[in-house]
Protein backbone atom coordinates (compact mmCIF):
# COMPACT_ATOMS: atom_id res chain seq x y z
CA UNK A 1 0.00 0.00 0.00
CA UNK A 2 2.88 2.44 1.01
CA UNK A 3 4.23 1.73 -2.64
CA UNK A 4 1.42 2.73 -4.49
CA UNK A 5 0.73 5.75 -2.31
CA UNK A 6 4.37 6.73 -3.21
CA UNK A 7 3.65 5.88 -7.02
CA UNK A 8 0.33 8.13 -6.96
CA UNK A 9 1.78 11.56 -5.26
CA UNK A 10 5.02 11.31 -7.35
CA UNK A 11 3.17 10.86 -10.74
CA UNK A 12 0.58 13.70 -9.34
CA UNK A 13 3.69 15.95 -8.80
CA UNK A 14 4.96 15.13 -12.48
CA UNK A 15 1.82 16.30 -13.74
CA UNK A 16 1.95 19.54 -12.34
CA UNK A 17 4.94 21.80 -14.81
CA UNK A 18 5.34 24.24 -12.25
CA UNK A 19 6.51 21.86 -9.65
CA UNK A 20 9.80 21.70 -11.98
CA UNK A 21 9.73 25.39 -11.34
CA UNK A 22 9.84 25.39 -8.06
CA UNK A 23 13.05 26.12 -5.54
CA UNK A 24 14.62 22.62 -3.81
CA UNK A 25 14.18 24.42 -0.46
CA UNK A 26 10.47 25.11 -1.60
CA UNK A 27 10.02 21.26 -2.62
CA UNK A 28 11.18 20.31 0.82
CA UNK A 29 8.97 22.90 2.93
CA UNK A 30 5.76 21.21 0.63
CA UNK A 31 7.29 17.46 1.48
CA UNK A 32 7.52 18.81 5.67
CA UNK A 33 3.96 19.82 5.70
CA UNK A 34 2.42 17.33 3.56
CA UNK A 35 4.05 14.98 6.10
CA UNK A 36 3.06 17.05 8.95
CA UNK A 37 -0.49 16.49 7.60
CA UNK A 38 -0.79 12.85 6.84
CA UNK A 39 1.16 12.42 10.28
CA UNK A 40 -2.00 14.64 12.16
CA UNK A 41 -4.39 12.54 10.10
CA UNK A 42 -3.04 9.26 11.52
CA UNK A 43 -2.72 10.63 14.93
CA UNK A 44 -6.39 12.20 14.79
CA UNK A 45 -7.54 8.53 13.56
CA UNK A 46 -5.46 5.94 16.23
CA UNK A 47 -6.46 8.50 19.05
CA UNK A 48 -10.34 8.26 17.93
CA UNK A 49 -10.10 4.73 17.26
CA UNK A 50 -8.80 4.18 20.99
CA UNK A 51 -11.59 6.49 22.66
CA UNK A 52 -14.31 5.66 20.70
CA UNK A 53 -14.55 9.31 19.40
CA UNK A 54 -16.79 9.29 16.56
CA UNK A 55 -16.60 13.41 15.90
CA UNK A 56 -12.56 13.23 16.22
CA UNK A 57 -13.06 10.10 13.18
CA UNK A 58 -15.02 12.05 11.68
CA UNK A 59 -12.14 15.09 11.51
CA UNK A 60 -9.95 12.46 10.64
CA UNK A 61 -11.25 11.52 8.07
CA UNK A 62 -12.40 14.79 6.47
CA UNK A 63 -8.41 15.85 6.70
CA UNK A 64 -7.73 12.59 5.20
CA UNK A 65 -10.27 13.41 2.34
CA UNK A 66 -8.79 16.92 2.02
CA UNK A 67 -5.49 15.56 1.60
CA UNK A 68 -6.39 13.20 -1.20
CA UNK A 69 -8.24 15.84 -3.45
CA UNK A 70 -5.35 18.54 -2.89
CA UNK A 71 -2.43 16.26 -3.74
CA UNK A 72 -3.23 13.33 -5.74
CA UNK A 73 -6.64 15.08 -6.95
CA UNK A 74 -8.31 12.19 -6.34
CA UNK A 75 -12.11 11.58 -4.49
CA UNK A 76 -11.58 9.96 -1.41
CA UNK A 77 -15.03 7.97 -2.38
CA UNK A 78 -12.74 6.26 -5.03
CA UNK A 79 -10.33 5.03 -2.38
CA UNK A 80 -10.10 1.92 -0.43
CA UNK A 81 -7.72 1.52 2.02
CA UNK A 82 -7.36 -1.91 4.55
CA UNK A 83 -6.08 -1.98 7.59
CA UNK A 84 -2.33 -3.28 7.95
CA UNK A 85 -2.49 -4.52 11.58
CA UNK A 86 -5.97 -6.83 12.13
CA UNK A 87 -7.92 -5.63 15.39
CA UNK A 88 -7.55 -7.51 18.61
Amino acid sequence: MTEALFTAMNEAIDDSPDFAKVSNKEKQQLYEMLITFTGLSLALASQAEETKDEAMAAQARELATQLLKLVLKVDAAQVRFERLMPQQ
